[in-house]
């Protein structure tokens, strides 16, 4: 099977370390933060499809990804700048934070443990 690839920014790794432990809060909190539900749709369904296998995601920092591009009504916000140098140094740093590279593809295989290890990290006592 050819897995289709889908670019997801270094900070969106956060976010699909989250949806594997909460899925319902996770969806939930991004609505109460003012995403509409076309975005939380996409990211779902872009979360899900890499779950069970059927893409691979490039970590890329600095542009918009295929999350961002789903409608994302805070992409032009100082929060997470999408294409600027804040932007590029938040993705990079967190891409390093789950031991990942920039410009590199991984299938959900290969990073599931990364991804658990920091949710895990992020919430013990």
């Amino acid at each position: 099977m050819n897995s289709q690839i889908r670019n997801i920014r270094g900070h969106h790794l956060v976010d699909i370390a989250n949806f594997l432990y909460s899925l319902e809060k996770d969806r939930s909190d991004y609505l109460g933060r003012g995403y509409g539900e076309e975005f939380v749709r996409n990211q779902t369904q872009i979360f899900r499809d890499f779950i069970d296998g059927k893409i691979i995601i490039k970590i890329v920092a600095g542009e918009l990804d295929d999350i961002c591009l789903g409608n994302c009504q805070h992409r032009n916000k100082a929060e997470i700048p999408c294409d600027n140098e804040i932007g590029l140094q938040v993705d990079t740093q967190t891409a390093g934070f789950f031991l990942l590279k920039i410009g590199a593809m991984y299938s959900f295989a290969q990073i599931e443990k990364n991804l658990r290890n920091f949710y895990l990290d992020q919430h013990s006592t």
